[in-house]
């Protein structure tokens, strides 16, 4: 018996999991980040990340937050900006 609600292409099985994986890691870096996270309710665009964020109102380190997205963290230390002697 098959799923009538499932893909008949074997490419796109996977599809609706990866998506629902990418909204979350958006929204959490969103959160992290203390930057926004629109998504469309009703016909209306909403910001999911400041209602979460309220609840978390500490911001992370950046060092914690390169950490959890992957990146490498570059800190420039005793650089004298243009202008600066």
């Amino acid at each position: 018996m098959r799923n009538s609600h499932l893909p008949k292409d074997t490419d796109l099985l996977g599809a609706l999991p990866a998506l629902r994986r990418a909204a979350r890691n958006a929204l959490r870096l969103a959160i992290q980040t203390g930057t926004p996270c629109y998504v469309v309710r009703a016909g209306k665009i909403v910001n999911i990340a400041e209602k979460r964020a309220g609840a978390r109102q500490a911001r992370l380190p950046a060092r914690a937050i390169a950490s959890n997205v992957g990146v490498p963290l570059a800190v420039a230390r005793d650089i004298p900006l243009a202008g600066e002697n």
